[in-house]
């Protein structure tokens, strides 16, 4: 669908960009392909399309728009806060839908008052769909993934299971794949005795030290492949991830919290009485949730369409690391914009300060198909 067919709206959608002080940014649709298979997780690893130039360089058609944005950032203002707005094309591949849609967004990049900058991309969302579908019943869900680590971390997951279960937050087939697999070890067979010991006792310089000889003895090149430590570490993880059994009480609470789905503005009381009956330490991301909720009742945000779910999470991307947010039709939930908060992104992709970021993205083409069915 080309841009013109948006003109009905697309002038109201950069006007509000501008009244709220962002600066316009473009880049080209192809891509260095790196950064996105680096930091964008599985799901959206396997949606890219991928090209290669005549140098053998890995390039890509602009799956999204967030990373580009990071990285103009830190190229040119890491010192300084900045808000963001893109708009143009993107490209996934998809089974069920368009392999290229349009997208328009703001990126919040540097501001250190995190509630602050959370409450505002809300609203700001908000606002603008409400400017371009003025009436048109729509609700939000929200959810945070701070708050689903601290759940992990109290009831003392082995860190390599909490980082799979992060990895997986919001698919909720993947994570009932790792509850069942930690229902019940998965104990690994035809270890090596020596090795088995090296791994219990935490020696991982004797077992990086046998695997050197090993690769030494079989000719095996670490330029070819991994190296020793890295096949250590591995090794290690896996047999970590094999002898991991948790209770069913413990397995039952984390069900329970992945059920809890409720309006955002009982979730803080909701959660407190969770946390006190399983005694878990969720103090600093309810604190984080309460001042949000709080100061989102000093927005246009009506807060009866706004719900809270702890078990949502963005499937596509996993770059995200607390708040989550996603805007729906109300009837039959198509999504109309979504975002959220990504304060280790920009450290990832090269930043040698650590810089806050949040923001959200519009699918106009979603947007331009409710306004043609009004």
């Amino acid at each position: 669908m080309p841009i013109i067919d948006f003109q009905n709206f697309i002038f109201d959608i950069i006007d509000e960009f501008s009244m709220r002080q962002a600066l316009n940014i473009n880049f080209p649709i192809i891509q260095p392909a790196d950064p996105f298979l680096d930091t964008c997780g599985e799901e959206l690893r396997r949606r890219i399309f991928l090209i290669e130039n005549e140098k053998g360089e890995n390039l890509c058609l602009r799956p999204e728009f967030t990373i580009p944005v990071c990285l103009h950032h830190i190229k040119v203002s890491p010192d300084t806060p900045q808000r963001y707005w893109y708009l143009g094309k993107v490209f996934r591949q998809q089974q069920e839908d368009t392999t290229e849609f349009y997208q328009a967004g703001i990126e919040d990049l540097g501001y250190k008052d995190i509630k602050t900058a959370d409450s505002r991309n809300l609203n700001d969302a908000i606002a603008i769909l409400s400017r371009i579908l003025p009436n048109f019943p729509i609700k939000m869900i929200i959810g945070d993934q701070k708050i689903f680590t601290e759940v992990l971390q109290s009831l003392g997951l082995p860190l390599t299971w909490q980082k799979r279960f992060i990895n997986a937050f919001g698919n909720k087939e993947r994570i009932s794949s790792l509850l069942e697999i930690l229902s019940k070890p998965q104990y690994q067979k035809n270890i090596d005795k020596k090795i088995t010991s090296w791994l219990l006792n935490d020696d991982d310089d004797a077992l990086i030290s046998y695997i050197q000889e090993r690769m030494h003895f079989t000719s095996y090149s670490n330029n070819t492949s991994r190296s020793p430590r890295e096949i250590a570490k591995r090794l290690k993880e896996k047999y970590i991830l094999s002898q991991t059994c948790l209770k069913s009480e413990t397995i039952q609470t984390l069900e329970k919290f992945l059920s809890i789905h409720l309006p955002l503005k009982e979730a803080s009381s909701a959660l407190q009485k969770f946390s006190t009956k399983n005694k878990l330490n969720l103090e600093t991301g309810i604190s984080m949730l309460n001042e949000r909720t709080t100061m989102l009742k000093n927005t246009d945000i009506d807060l009866r369409n706004v719900f809270y779910c702890a078990s949502f999470g963005h499937r596509t991307v996993n770059y995200y690391t607390s708040l989550i947010f996603e805007i729906t039709t109300k009837a039959d939930n198509i999504i109309l914009a979504n975002g959220g908060r990504f304060d280790q992104l920009l450290t990832i992709l090269g930043a040698k300060t650590h810089i806050p970021g949040v923001g959200f993205s519009l699918q106009l083409d979603k947007i331009e198909q409710i306004k043609k069915n009004q």
